[in-house]
């Protein structure tokens, strides 16, 4: 909604749906260990909006160097990308102010 902000990964590749539009998500920055949750996934795109997670997303994006996207499609065969993120902070700062993002936003 308005004030709020959501993350998206982006396929070439179709993800297609299954009976339930949930599946699992993996992303790590760095050497971090991974982290996985639950998204929602729509033809090419796995997509949350949970605000907590998009905003610490956020902050750990702001200071990383790359960042590591693992999605499934409906067949559950897993794609994996490598994204060079280094220096993202000023683009997240232009993004978060275009958006009006509100970091309490509901």
């Amino acid at each position: 909604g308005p004030g709020s902000l959501y993350i998206s990964f982006v396929s070439v590749k179709y993800l297609g749906s299954v009976s339930s539009p949930r599946r699992n998500a993996t992303y790590r920055f760095d050497t971090d260990p991974p982290i996985t949750e639950s998204w929602i996934y729509t033809t090419q795109s796995a997509i949350n909006s949970d605000q907590k997670i998009v905003w610490a997303f956020i902050d750990r994006l702001r200071s990383a160097k790359s960042l590591v996207v693992r999605v499934s499609d409906f067949n559950y065969a897993e794609y994996t990308n490598i994204i060079d993120v280094t220096g993202a902070a000023p683009d997240l700062d232009k993004v978060i102010a275009t958006c009006g993002a509100i970091r309490d936003a509901k």
